[in-house]
C-alpha cells in the first residue's frame, strides 16, 4: 500500500517537531512507518513516555503548528497513546521508556573532565572551514546554517553542501601557533575563498573597500572574496564584482558576523538569482553556538571584476556588472 500525499504530510511534520523540540533526542532506534491500517507509527526506544510526546505534540496544536484533532490512551499511557493528526491516526509507541528528566539527566551527565566544546578553529588558528548546510524551519523560512569546523581535520571529508576555505588576514593570525601546525595551515592563507579582516579602530567603509580593492588585486593570490568584520555589519567584495553589506535591523543583538561571508558566498549557488548575488534577506544559524537564527539584509553594488576573474570561463554575460545606466536587477 503507497503511502497518501496526507499521510506523507503528517509524517514530514512529526519529523520537523521533533527536530525542533528535541523531544526524542537521546532516544534510540527512533522510526517512522506506515501501518497496515494506514496508521503513522512512530516507534522509539529507551526514551520519553509516550504520553510525555503526545501532550508535547498537543501543545504544538494549541498554537497551531500542528492539527491535532484528538488524543486517545488505549493502554499503557507511558508506552503507547493513539492520536489524530490532521485526520490522520498516529501511534506512538515507546520501547522501554524511561521518561523525559532521566533522558535528560543522562544525556547531558558528564563529569568536568569529560566536558567537550565545539571548537573555534578560526579564533585559535585563523583558518576554518566553513560548511554551509540549508534547513527549512517550521515556519517555512530556508536557513543557512553554518558548520565552523578545523582545517583538515580529518584531511578528507565530503559533505552534501558545498565549503568555503576562510582565513583571517595577516594582521589577524593568532600567535600562539606551534611551528608544525602554523607550517601545516599556512597554505590556506594563499588559497582561502574568503579572506577575513577583523575592522580595527577607527576604520571607515572607504578604508575598508581599499584594503579589499587591494586583496583582491592582489597578483601573487587567488582571491575568490574578502571581507571586513565591523561589530555591526560585515562588508563583502566578491571576485565577480559585487560588493554587499549586510546589517541587522535589531542592532541591540550581538551575532557571529564572522560567519555570515560564508552564508553569503553559499548563498549564490544555492539561489538562482539574476547576477548570482546574495538574496535581501538572509537567515542564517551558527552551528554548535550559543545564538539562535538570525536574520541579515543585504546591499549589492557592482565594481569591476578580478583580473583572475575575468580570465576564468566563469566570466559571462550574466556575471557581468550592470552598464552605466542600466541599474541593479534583483
Amino acid at each position: 500500500m503507497h503511502p497518501t500525499e496526507q499521510q506523507q504530510r503528517v509524517v514530514g511534520q512529526l519529523v520537523l517537531v521533533f527536530r525542533e523540540s528535541l523531544l526524542l533526542n537521546g532516544s534510540r532506534d527512533v522510526d517512522y512507518r506506515i501501518d497496515e491500517h494506514g496508521a503513522v507509527e512512530v516507534r522509539w526506544t529507551s526514551g520519553p513516555f509516550a504520553s510525555e510526546v503526545a501532550a508535547e505534540l498537543a501543545a504544538y496544536g494549541a498554537i497551531g503548528l500542528l492539527h491535532v484533532d484528538a488524543v486517545t490512551t488505549t493502554a499503557s499511557t507511558t508506552g503507547r497513546v493513539h492520536l489524530l493528526i490532521s485526520d490522520v491516526p498516529v501511534v506512538l509507541h515507546a520501547f522501554e521508556p524511561i521518561g523525559k528528566s532521566a533522558v535528560s539527566r543522562r544525556t547531558f551527565q558528564t563529569r568536568p573532565s569529560e566536558k567537550w566544546y565545539w571548537p573555534s578553529p578560526l579564533e585559535e588558528e585563523g583558518v576554518a572551514r566553513d560548511q554551509v548546510l540549508w534547513t527549512l524551519e517550521l515556519s517555512g523560512d530556508l536557513v543557512a546554517t553554518v558548520i565552523r569546523i578545523p582545517y583538515d581535520r580529518p584531511n578528507d571529508i565530503n559533505w552534501s553542501e558545498g565549503g568555503q576555505l576562510v582565513a583571517v588576514s595577516e594582521d589577524d593570525r593568532p600567535k600562539g601557533l606551534s611551528p608544525a601546525r602554523r607550517a601545516e595551515v599556512s597554505g590556506a592563507w594563499e588559497i582561502c575563498s574568503i579572506l577575513l579582516r577583523y575592522a580595527p579602530k577607527g576604520m571607515s567603509d572607504d578604508d575598508a573597500d581599499t584594503w579589499m580593492a587591494e586583496e583582491l588585486g592582489n597578483s601573487f593570490f587567488l582571491r575568490m572574496s574578502v571581507a571586513v568584520i565591523f561589530r555591526d555589519r560585515c562588508i563583502m567584495r566578491d571576485w565577480s564584482g559585487f560588493r554587499v553589506e549586510a546589517t541587522m535591523m535589531d542592532t541591540a543583538t550581538t551575532i557571529p558576523w564572522s560567519i555570515v561571508p560564508s552564508a553569503l558566498r553559499a548563498s549564490t549557488f544555492r539561489f538562482k538569482r539574476s547576477r548570482n548575488v546574495p538574496p535581501t534577506t538572509l537567515h542564517v544559524r551558527e552551528f554548535g553556538g550559543r545564538h539562535s537564527m538570525f536574520t541579515v539584509s543585504t546591499a549589492v553594488t557592482w565594481h569591476a571584476p578580478s583580473s583572475f576573474f575575468s580570465k576564468t570561463s566563469t566570466y559571462h554575460e550574466v556575471n557581468r556588472p550592470p552598464a552605466v545606466g542600466e541599474g541593479f536587477v534583483d
